[in-house]
């Protein structure tokens, strides 16, 4: 059984997953911290949304509320199976450009119309982390946002 400040193990392991596929996703969200390791200045975007995973840490000291847990965990949870659901359609894409780049000679034209492919899933996943963050951006209050950039 878990308390009211413990996360279920599946959702623990959603945000998990989430975070990771976020740093994958672009350089803009590559970085959860706001400065990037060489001193350069943080990602304007990425200063403006919180990962899920800083959010459920800092849940106490941000004072997040039991629905605000329950509304992140949700949309993270949908995420994760709408992510999963176009991860075939990434490594099908991947495998027939594989194909195409073996092939002698390559045919460029077959070569590009399945980056094509590969571009296009990559894109609508990147797409819901985006949209995802500006949902969990979006329950939070100004409060708990600048409690969080303080916390970052």
């Amino acid at each position: 059984m878990t308390t009211d400040r413990q996360l279920p193990r599946a959702t623990a392991l959603a945000l998990l997953l989430l975070t990771t596929s976020f740093a994958g996703a672009s350089p803009a969200l590559a970085q959860l911290e706001p400065i990037a390791a060489h001193g350069a200045p943080a990602d304007p975007i990425e200063q403006r949304v919180f990962p899920p995973d800083l959010i459920m840490r800092h849940a106490e000291e941000i004072s997040l509320t039991r629905d605000q847990r329950d509304r992140i965990v949700a949309d993270v949870t949908t995420l994760q199976h709408r992510a999963e659901a176009i991860a075939p359609q990434v490594e099908r894409a991947r495998s027939q450009m594989v194909a195409d780049l073996d092939a002698e000679p390559a045919d460029e034209a077959r070569v590009l119309a399945a980056l094509d492919q590969v571009l296009a899933a990559e894109r609508e996943v990147k797409r819901l982390h985006i949209a995802t963050l500006v949902r969990i951006r979006n329950l939070l209050t100004s409060t708990q946002r600048l409690r969080l950039a303080a916390l970052r």
